[in-house]
């Protein structure tokens, strides 16, 4: 009887745990982009399908949602990445827009006069899953204002600083969240994306000194 017993609570434990997950399942497909980026959230950059600078080396890559403005629907990113030539972390923010379809507000643009100001690229991005753990962006198309900025880029036939980027992805995960995404999320991402990522960005060596202040 006490194993009998014994079976039962596991069954119902089993049976809870898949509930919880079946519905945390169903409140991910039912975020939108906006809604993903939480205040002070971070998101760290995982894989990309992108090409990467070779003349500078850019490691430990996060954007933290540090405005938001509901009303309007924009965010301000802070993204901050450690260049490996220079030894040293740097910074940019950025504002977004965001706007509406069908499945919610999922589709990003960036402010373009901040931009010009600021030197980060302007660009259009389409959150394709929207999950903490598997968050797949695609860039449509961005232009670069500041080729010191740590963003990947690659130019087109006529060397002119204007992407066309369809297909070109970006795997963002929370960084409190496992280092590798599980097999789900990698196949997920090639069937989104149409190839596997082209680079992959671990969290070895991105923890910051005591002594180092953020820029």
């Amino acid at each position: 009887m006490t194993v009998f017993c014994a079976l039962i609570l596991l069954a119902f434990i089993v049976k809870v745990l898949g509930d919880e997950a079946a519905t945390s399942n169903k409140a991910y497909e039912d975020t939108d982009g906006y809604t993903l980026l939480e205040l002070s959230s971070i998101f760290r950059l995982v894989d990309t399908t992108l090409p990467i600078l070779t003349a500078d080396t850019y490691r430990c890559i996060t954007a933290t949602t540090t405005e938001k403005n509901d009303t309007t629907h924009e965010v301000t990113e802070t993204v901050e990445y450690y260049r490996i030539s220079s030894d040293k972390w740097e910074s940019f923010s950025q504002i977004f827009l965001f706007t509406g379809g069908q499945d919610g507000y999922n589709t990003m643009n960036s402010d373009e006069h901040h931009a010009i100001i600021r030197g980060p690229p302007s660009g259009n991005y389409d959150f394709l899953l929207r999950k903490p753990d598997c968050t797949i962006l695609r860039a449509n198309s961005f232009q670069r204002y500041d080729t010191d900025t740590a963003v990947p880029e690659e130019r087109d036939e006529d060397g002119k600083n204007t992407e066309i980027l369809m297909g070109n992805c970006m795997l963002w995960a929370k960084h409190d969240l496992p280092d590798k995404p599980d097999n789900d999320c990698e196949t997920q991402f090639v069937n989104l994306c149409g190839s596997t990522a082209r680079h992959h960005f671990s969290t070895a060596g991105c923890q910051k000194a005591s002594t180092e202040s953020r820029p």
